[in-house]
């Protein structure tokens, strides 16, 4: 971690806002796993993935330490994303393969 207090905050709201948005497309493939009607995720994968360029972009600001989680966290995001926008006919990201997993064993979906 820095030694700057206004550096933390900076990559702690940086951190914050790329969980955010990868949560957010976390929880659209989900429902994509759940059956919920895909042509209104889509679009909301779709209004993501617009914003995708400039999370992206917040990454080149955080400490360095932190920028290889952020990648990994974008990556899964992505999948995610574009496991939506094709209706579930895409590979999936590592964290939706187990939702996956649980739905096909007939477990019950994680909150």
């Amino acid at each position: 971690m820095s030694n700057h207090p206004e550096e933390e905050n900076l990559t702690e709201a940086i951190v914050s806002s790329i969980h955010a948005f990868s949560f957010e497309a976390f929880n659209l493939a989900k429902l994509v796993v759940s059956g919920t009607d895909t042509e209104s995720l889509r679009q909301q994968a779709r209004d993501l993935k617009e914003h995708l360029p400039e999370i992206a972009a917040q990454m080149r600001d955080a400490d360095e330490e932190y920028q290889a989680d952020l990648n990994n966290v974008l990556s899964e995001a992505r999948l995610d994303l574009e496991y939506v926008l094709a209706g579930g006919g895409r590979p999936s990201s590592m964290r939706l393969a187990h939702v996956i997993r649980e739905q096909t064993s007939g477990d019950a979906l994680p909150q």
